[in-house]
């Protein structure tokens, strides 16, 4: 439907860095207080913590190792305390994090980017359920997309240990980590669906979901390919988590400004934010 018009990855990034400048403490502040919020809600769960010998034990075995942190005896209190912290973690996460896409939209726009922006969702109760709305639709599909990508390797993993057969192991947990990465490129557009909804333009959260859909259906390979020119930063920053805040203010700039650069194809929904920047057709990738 749309014209298919590469945007030039190094102005693009170059863009976002520069509208960064003066924004870098709020940035930091954002990335401070959204740590904590996990950390402070699911602090009230009723967990255990593992002995060393038993994570050891354990190996490789992912559900075992999360027993190992459940309480020893569940009880129907220890359900509802389960179901209560991830009630109260929507409601303040979900909403915290449309508020953050609203700072960076902004940022990207040339405005300086205030706190308001990330709790101005709280104002308004339909934008919060809207925002759990969305949180939900776009971890299904990344669970269904989870399914369709990590279902085959597990299987003949699981099929080779049964054979007991080394090399098809090996080889398929090859091809596991392969998948693994094609699957966090491919939900890596999920942030598009968040940005359009913070805009609030798109009247509520399916919507701005089939919006993003329907904005990135030409240009998977583009985006995977921006997205994986990031994974030098993800590395760096599970390895000095001071790092995180950077990482978060350029990679959601980036996005931003992205998301304007298609506006600029002609889309059919209204600008939340005027674009300062455009890409250079004549530029390559």
């Amino acid at each position: 439907m749309f014209g298919y018009r590469p945007v030039n990855r190094r102005l693009l990034k170059a863009a976002s860095s520069q509208a960064m400048q003066g924004s870098w403490l709020r940035s930091f502040l954002i990335t401070l207080i959204s740590s904590f919020i996990p950390m402070l809600v699911l602090g009230t769960l009723p967990l255990r913590m593992p002995l060393e010998e038993e994570i050891i034990a354990a190996g490789g075995d992912m559900m075992k190792l999360f027993s190992l942190f459940l309480p020893e005896t569940i009880t129907s209190r220890t359900i509802a305390s389960f179901v209560v912290t991830g009630i109260i973690y929507l409601l303040i996460n979900c909403p915290f994090t449309v508020g953050i896409h609203r700072f960076y939209l902004a940022v990207a726009s040339g405005e300086r980017g205030k706190l308001s922006h990330v709790f101005s969702p709280f104002t308004s109760l339909g934008t919060v359920f809207s925002s759990i709305g969305l949180f939900l639709i776009t971890a299904i599909w990344s669970l269904l997309w989870a399914i369709a990508l990590l279902a085959p390797p597990l299987f003949f993993m699981y099929l080779g240990s049964v054979i007991n057969s080394a090399f098809v192991v090996y080889l398929c947990f090859i091809l596991y980590i392969i998948v693994m990465v094609v699957w966090i490129l491919k939900i890596s557009v999920c942030k598009f669906a968040f940005f359009i909804f913070a805009e609030g333009k798109t009247g509520g959260a399916w919507k701005s979901f089939r919006t993003m859909q329907k904005i990135t259906r030409q240009r998977t390979s583009e985006l995977m390919g921006l997205r994986a020119s990031y994974f030098g930063w993800d590395i760096a920053a599970g390895c000095f988590s001071g790092l995180l805040f950077v990482y978060n203010a350029l990679f959601s700039t980036v996005y931003a400004k992205y998301l304007f650069c298609l506006r600029n194809e002609g889309l059919d929904y209204e600008p939340g934010f005027e674009p300062e920047f455009e890409s250079d057709n004549n530029a390559g990738m």
